[in-house]
């Protein structure tokens, strides 16, 4: 299966299952009760509005907005029609195509020595089908727009633009505070490749020897991006016994690292700025408990794009397991409602 393939299959897998949920909830539900009036009162300019039981900043709204309302105008409709729940539903049907391209662009990118084409393609299909995330691609929850814009800050990281990532970083962000954590990740993996750099320049000969003995291809031994031989023990051998003919010069090293980390560190204080001014990371005035299995979706998907592709068996299976289980919630979603005794709207199982 290639690229082309798994987006048409994914595209009509999505558009199927976005209509048999929203004709059998056309109403909001569960949290869309909150998110749906939001959006509304954005869609109609009154961003002063503010429902004090949302806990995200308007990421989601303010996204909503600037592509329903420039496209309902280009269609003619009007804006109320246009900020449905059907419509602000299908503003995630976007975010999870996007998802998948950019797990599989990810994937390329880590990958791309490997030529295993095929493989990350049906790779990409299967983590675009994980049961935490999929359910909610067909609601209006934050949680796809957010995992998209984290998602797409690593790829640009990858790809080296930093200060592009980094304006990512703060849409992200703006979806759900906690996407801080992959801004300062972020930052992270700069630091880490400014030290190995560093670390590779310092060492001199007796590392390329290392390398070369390692690596009969002296191309391969050699290029910066080859850097999974750099150990942490390596790097605090040099510390405490550094050439004779280097200078480390760790004040420059420091330099460097807060140099090539600039964007995310200006990111950061002006979160904590935020923190300060607001007096905690919710803005909800009402307390809310946060911790929920869908908040693990992105530390899983960053562990699952690092690790190598496995065999023909363990991707199919993977991706089957993946199809079972999304089919038994939608069918429970769908066929299976319930009523709480003490209330008399329609419950339905989700995750």
């Amino acid at each position: 299966m290639n690229f082309p393939v798994a987006l048409a299959f994914l595209v009509l897998l999505f558009s199927i299952t976005f209509f048999v949920i929203h004709n059998e909830q056309t109403d909001p539900y569960m949290d869309e009760i909150f998110h749906v009036p939001q959006a509304k009162q954005y869609c109609q300019g009154n961003f002063s509005h503010w429902d004090p039981m949302i806990t995200t900043l308007p990421g989601l709204y303010l996204m909503s907005v600037g592509i329903l309302v420039p496209l309902g105008k280009a269609l003619g409709v009007e804006t109320t029609n246009v900020c449905s729940v059907l419509w602000l539903r299908s503003v995630n049907l976007l975010f999870a195509i996007g998802n998948f391209y950019v797990i599989y662009a990810i994937m390329c990118k880590l990958h791309q020595k490997e030529k295993i084409e095929p493989k990350i393609a049906v790779t990409a299909l299967t983590l675009s089908l994980l049961p935490l995330l999929f359910f909610f691609n067909f609601l209006y929850y934050t949680d796809v727009g957010s995992t998209f814009f984290v998602l797409f800050m690593y790829l640009l990281h990858l790809q080296g633009n930093k200060a592009l990532a980094s304006i990512v970083g703060i849409i992200a962000i703006m979806f759900r505070q906690t996407n801080i954590i992959w801004v300062i990740f972020m930052a992270g993996l700069t630091a880490r490749q400014v030290i190995v750099d560093w670390f590779k320049e310092k060492s001199g000969n007796s590392y390329q020897r290392k390398s070369i003995k390692e690596h009969p291809d002296v191309s391969t031994a050699t290029n910066p991006s080859e850097d999974n031989e750099v150990t942490l023990f390596q790097i605090v051998k040099l510390l405490l016994n550094p050439p004779q003919h280097k200078k480390l010069n760790l004040i420059y090293l420091i330099f460097c690292i807060l140099k090539s980390s600039a964007c995310h560190i200006i990111i950061i204080l002006g979160f904590l700025v935020f923190v300060y001014v607001n007096q905690g990371i919710v803005v909800a005035t009402v307390p809310q408990k946060l911790l929920e299995f869908r908040y693990f979706i992105i530390p899983y998907l960053i562990f699952r794009l690092n690790i190598r592709t496995g065999f023909w068996v363990q991707l199919w299976t993977e991706a089957m397991l993946y199809m079972v289980v999304n089919f038994l919630t939608v069918y429970l979603f769908v066929n299976k409602p319930f009523k709480w005794e003490n209330s008399p709207d329609v419950q339905r199982f989700i995750w």
